[in-house]
């Protein structure tokens, strides 16, 4: 009936994948070997996935992911097949191994519950497993899919990454015990990267910005400079930064001009930078733009980029030549890399791991997440993310699973509440059997 080569679909792929997504699949290659970035000294560093039985040592456990009989991969198509694996290697290349077999078989589940791969599907799912504790890792599972997914543009309806997240804010999470484990997983930046990040800046700018006196000493420091590192490497750094930092949109950062970013104090050990942040969208009423802190060690590595590009005051601190969104999502994806260890990088040129791809907008949620776990307050995520109104950062806020503990420590920065802590205190417990005034019924 078909004398096309293409391998012949059951209706139950049909349903689950469009074709552009089966395209997109046909067009993937899966490496033969994989290396484990979270892997150490006693754990196997490579994975040889050139067949349907992975199995490799972690953390003091067999791992086995049995792709051709485990029970919950029987009857998927080989398409679908391919795209759960597709996955898990994604999943292994940011996440620890030790939980990747349970990670498999949700997925294998998943796949088999809904009839097709869209946002609105998969955020569907989400609300049916958000009901308790016992679908808990599931939940994390659909996110993990709809995040990753995402950032290929596996999705018709994905627009530059904008909307997805937008979508999941208003998600209501589980609520189980055991939230510490799994809070990473919402995170739209893991720990490891978040620190990859953090180390990446401070050991580029030890190494490219060392403490200078005289300005001859500067001149020929940046004579030196030019010989070690290119402007665009410099520039992918700094873009990082400042996306990683502040939460910015990337139309921010191509509005942004050599002097938005100063040295606000400089006094012996210490130098401290301030951002004047442009608005992403023009306002009616004129007003100041908000200025935010950054870090000593990105301030430094701005300066230097500034210096070695030869801008002046008013330029334009990134070229404007192409959408300001691919420049910086491309730039975030080269830099990662780079901060990434050398077995990583020798491991991904060599096609055997998957390199870090994020986007500017995974980096502004994370920016909002990390905020609302800190327990800032609403005014205080809207104030940094450039918000005119609080109503996505109480989204922040609200999904978050510890909303007691952010309660907690945003009552306990108030006064009132303090003064009502201490006088509570420093008086008499008094217990209603033995209490003899009028009493009062109400609820804490």
């Amino acid at each position: 009936m078909n004398s096309s080569n293409k391998p012949e679909l059951n209706t139950a792929t049909h349903e689950l994948l469009n074709p552009s997504q089966i395209s997109w699949l046909e067009k993937q290659k899966l490496p033969k070997r994989l290396y484990l970035v979270s892997a150490t000294e006693f754990d196997d560093k490579w994975i040889n996935i050139d067949s349907d039985r992975w199995e490799f040592r972690f953390s003091g456990r067999n791992v086995v992911i049995d792709f051709e009989k485990g029970s919950n991969f029987k009857k998927l198509p080989k398409i679908t097949l391919k795209l759960t694996k597709l996955l898990v290697i994604k999943y292994l290349s940011i996440n620890s191994g030790y939980n990747s077999s349970y990670f498999a078989g949700d997925l294998g589940r998943i796949f088999k519950s809904i009839t097709s791969l869209t946002h609105e599907s998969l955020i569907e799912k989400l609300y049916e497993l958000n009901i308790n504790e016992s679908t808990a890792k599931e939940f994390f599972s659909v996110l993990f899919i709809l995040r990753r997914l995402d950032i290929e543009y596996f999705f018709n309806s994905t627009n530059h990454n904008e909307s997805l997240e937008d979508k999941l804010l208003l998600v209501p999470r589980p609520a189980f015990s055991s939230w510490g484990i799994y809070s990473d997983i919402d995170n739209t930046l893991p720990e490891s990267v978040v620190l990859m990040i953090q180390n990446g800046l401070q050991r580029w700018s030890s190494k490219l910005t060392p403490s200078l006196i005289t300005e001859e000493e500067k001149r020929q420091h940046l004579f030196k400079i030019k010989k070690v590192i290119s402007i665009e490497k410099l520039r992918d750094c700094v873009i990082t930064g400042l996306i990683f930092t502040t939460g910015l949109r990337p139309v921010q950062l191509s509005k942004t001009a050599v002097g938005d970013i100063i040295i606000d104090t400089e006094i012996s050990n210490l130098t401290r930078f301030s951002y004047a942040v442009p608005y992403a969208k023009k306002s009616k009423v004129h007003t100041h733009r908000v200025r935010v802190a950054i870090p000593e060690e990105l301030g430094k590595l701005v300066l230097l980029y500034q210096r070695l590009a030869d801008l002046k005051l008013g330029e334009p601190l990134f070229p404007q030549i192409q959408d300001s969104v691919t420049m910086v999502n491309q730039a975030i994806n080269r830099q990662l890399l780079r901060f990434s260890p050398k077995d990583m990088q020798e491991a991904v040129r060599q096609g055997q791991a998957e390199a870090p791809e994020y986007t500017s907008s995974l980096f502004r949620h994370h920016v909002g997440h990390s905020m609302a776990m800190s327990g800032a307050s609403a005014e205080e995520i809207a104030y940094i993310l450039g918000h005119t109104s609080t109503v996505v950062a109480n989204r922040y806020i609200s999904a978050t699973p510890d909303l007691s503990t952010i309660r907690e420590q945003a009552l306990g920065r108030n006064p009132v509440f303090s003064n009502m802590i201490t006088l509570m205190l420093t008086g008499n417990l008094v217990y209603s059997e033995s209490w003899t005034g009028r009493k009062v019924a109400g609820a804490g």
